[in-house]
């Protein structure tokens, strides 16, 4: 009877206790516009870039996160090593919103370098001391700091947010050599570890699923 005279005084009680106790996921998006990109993925017919395919995925998975979730947007490898930029800024996944992002997305096209290290650590500041995950996906190294830059990006991110925030790495269609020179983001910051070798259709959604529990603040670096 408490409960209900509660619920009837206070119609948003639950909703608010729900907002106090389990907090929306917060993810940032990056994602890499790099030349490597505009690569064809292998055995697709017809034929369509990286990015085409990352994209493809990346729209069910924002498609299918529920409308509480914080998202926003950055993009990298827009030039030689520049920053990243912050396309659309962190808001929730309401139907307009969702729009907006997706429309984004689609339209985003490959450009410049990778300096994937300086985007590891912009991402890490945006989500500061905050508990959170940045997904990270690769379809390559650093262009610009090289790999002992990133792996020193990764451990400033560890110790800066005191272990809250971590690096899960999905490592696109890379070789022997790239693979292992990525290995120390997941290590370092306590991630995990998933390869895409066939572009499967929805074995990346179903990836980002799998790597991000859906009741976690995240912040999702696509690279």
């Amino acid at each position: 009877a408490q409960i209900a005279r509660l619920r009837q005084e206070n119609p948003d009680i639950l909703e608010r206790l729900r907002t106090t106790f389990d907090p929306p996921e917060r993810i940032e998006i990056v994602l890499d516009l790099s030349g490597s990109m505009s690569l064809p993925v292998p055995g697709v017919v017809p034929p369509h870039s990286r990015l085409a395919y990352v994209q493809n995925e990346l729209g069910r998975y924002l498609t299918a996160l529920p409308d509480r979730t914080l998202v926003s947007l950055r993009v990298f490898g827009t030039g030689a090593c520049d920053p990243s930029t912050l396309l659309v800024p962190s808001a929730p996944l309401d139907a307009a919103g969702r729009t907006g992002l997706l429309t984004r997305v689609r339209n985003l096209r490959p450009q410049g370098a990778t300096p994937l290290a300086r985007a590891l650590r912009e991402a890490g500041a945006s989500l500061g001391s905050s508990p959170g995950t940045i997904l990270l996906l690769s379809d390559g190294g650093d262009s610009c700091e090289g790999a002992d830059a990133v792996c020193a990006a990764a451990r400033e991110i560890a110790a800066r947010s005191g272990g809250h925030i971590r690096v899960d790495l999905v490592r696109l269609f890379l070789g022997p050599a790239e693979r292992a020179a990525l290995m120390c983001v997941p290590q370092a910051t306590g991630g995990r570890l998933v390869d895409l070798d066939r572009p499967v259709d929805g074995g990346l959604t179903r990836s980002l699923f799998d790597l991000v529990p859906l009741r976690v603040g995240i912040a999702l670096l696509v690279i």
